[in-house]
């Protein structure tokens, strides 16, 4: 688990997490606003590499259609 931040003022917050299979692979890509709530895109991984769902967040709520992804990449 990674954490990225950037500074803000006196302080640094958290702007983006990476998550890992065992194997090193990414397994989710988050962004973060406030270095609390999800805020943008989300990504998760098949094990493959190949993308397995995108979401958007709008300060911690879903916001639009989640798409999800069979391994061979169409969408599901």
């Amino acid at each position: 688990h990674v954490v990225f931040y950037e500074p803000a003022g006196d302080e640094e917050i958290s702007v983006k997490e990476l998550y890992f299979y065992p194997n090193g692979k990414v397994k989710q890509e988050t962004d973060l606003s406030n270095g609390l709530c999800l805020h943008g895109t989300s990504v998760s991984y098949h094990l493959s590499g190949s993308i397995q769902e995108i979401k958007h967040y709008d300060n911690g709520l879903l916001e639009g259609e989640v798409k999800t992804f069979y391994p061979n990449s169409a969408l599901s």
